[in-house]
């Protein structure tokens, strides 16, 4: 809340001041293909000498950057702390967090990635800790491995830990709306994910299944499906309203589309193409269907190759057999721990322009926003650090409202409605403070996470 101004000794209602950019500052170059990055927790207030650090991640190579500011914004050390797979790199690193509850300087970074895009199941989560407040880390490259990967550039994406302590994870589904010729929709394909692995003191549980699998194979675990329908979701945020929010590129006509392997629809009868009314933001609630159609999760009683050379292929008639797999039936990974999302019709269907389907139980739930004109990644909620004035704290007609990052080069401001259900792109604040467009082009500063577009 902004604070009461008080005037020549009369006391005035609260003061909100327009938002206005008028200069873009570079304070790094030569960081490389930066995909995400994150503000770190020892970020001092504005009253000491230092201005914090910064976790940049480059995400081709698998490198995440610590880069700590002095009062005047200048980069005062850079340090590579992280390197996936060393010096061949990775397939792609698009999601950072950092554990928000962990005492005693220490500092847990969590890192979505896959080696590749060859097989169905090589999504990761990295874990790497700092005892001694950034200086150096220890990574655990492993520490959820069997991931759903797309064979294009579907994979594991933005990471936040949420108010119950554990970490969201948005994943991108193997097809373009819901069947692919190569890999076919999973358990965990297609949703937003959680797994709650730490015991009360932070620490992790050690009875928590963490291998979900890998490569060509999938394994039960202990992630579970918290929402569904997403079809490639980049980024989230829970919002300081108390609600979940979630960005979601949507489909692309005439890409895969014609349903073109009949084994991977599961039962689900094929659709005509679908139509493109543009990328979401979404309001998250659990156990709802968000539209992006999952085969396997609408008839998890449906057979899937397991191993082999064509794992994930619905079979008989796809070639597991022969590529070294077996046939089975993994309904028991699918289970009411999900969310009850298993076994749902209303998973067969894509909703979006002319196409939608039966719901008999009230699953689905449209987008808060949409735009024709963006490719919506990175996502935050714009709000002062420092809630006092005193401390560098501001008022601002932005607060509380939702700012999207997109291609090709924008960010875009919705105001977020009072009961947090409906958001518009925001207006200009008054005349006299016309900010003109909300598409503020290469501004991505305020942001907690930035990812660059990569979906075709």
């Amino acid at each position: 809340m902004c604070p009461l101004v008080v005037v020549a000794i009369t006391l005035q209602p609260t003061i909100t001041f327009a938002v206005q950019f008028n200069s873009l500052q570079t304070l790094h170059a030569d960081l490389g293909d930066t995909g995400v990055l994150t503000f770190s927790p020892e970020d001092p207030v504005p009253s000491t000498n230092g201005d914090g650090c910064i976790y940049a991640v480059n995400s081709t190579q698998g490198k995440v950057r610590r880069i700590c500011f002095n009062a005047s914004k200048a980069p005062f050390s850079t340090t590579d702390v992280v390197d996936l797979n060393g010096a061949s790199g990775v397939n792609l690193l698009l999601g950072i967090t950092i554990d928000p509850t962990m005492p005693n300087g220490e500092i847990h970074l969590y890192l979505a990635y896959s080696d590749d895009n060859t097989a169905p199941f090589n999504g990761k989560i990295a874990r790497a800790v700092s005892t001694n407040q950034g200086s150096s880390f220890t990574t655990d490259e492993d520490f959820i491995v069997g991931l759903p990967r797309s064979n294009f550039d579907h994979q594991t994406n933005g990471l936040e830990f949420g108010p119950d302590g554990c970490l969201y994870i948005m994943q991108g589904g193997n097809s373009n709306a819901g069947y692919d010729s190569a890999f076919a929709e999973s358990r965990l394909s297609a949703a937003l994910l959680r797994a709650c692995f730490k015991n009360s003191d932070g620490t992790v549980n050690g009875s928590f299944v963490r291998n979900c699998g890998g490569g060509n194979t999938q394994s039960p675990c202990d992630v579970k499906v918290y929402a569904s329908g997403l079809r490639n979701p980049f980024d989230l945020l829970w919002h300081s309203n108390g609600f979940l929010y979630a960005t979601d590129n949507d489909s692309n006509p005439g890409f895969r589309d014609s349903c073109p392997n009949v084994a991977n629809t599961f039962g689900c009868a094929c659709q005509a193409p679908i139509d493109k009314l543009g990328d979401e933001i979404n309001r998250i609630e659990q156990g709802k269907y968000y539209g992006s159609p999952n085969p396997y999760r609408a008839n998890p009683a449906g057979v899937q190759c397991n191993g082999g050379a064509n794992g994930s292929d619905a079979c008989p008639p796809a070639n597991c057999a022969t590529g070294g797999g077996s046939c089975q039936n993994l309904s028991g990974q699918c289970t009411a721990a999900d969310s009850n999302l298993c076994g749902q019709q209303v998973q067969c269907y894509y909703f979006g322009g002319a196409q939608s389907g039966p719901d008999p139980n009230n699953l689905y739930r449209a987008p808060i926003a949409q735009v024709s004109d963006l490719r919506f990644d990175g996502f935050a909620e714009y709000s002062q650090r420092f809630p006092k004035l005193a401390l560098g704290g501001f008022c601002s007609d932005w607060d509380r409202d939702l700012l999207a990052t997109g291609a090709p080069d924008k960010v875009r401001r919705f105001d977020l409605a009072a009961n947090g259900l409906t958001a518009t792109i925001g207006p200009p604040s008054s005349p006299a403070a016309d900010r003109g467009t909300q598409n503020i082009e290469g501004l991505s500063s305020p942001l907690k996470n930035y990812a660059p577009a990569t979906d075709l």
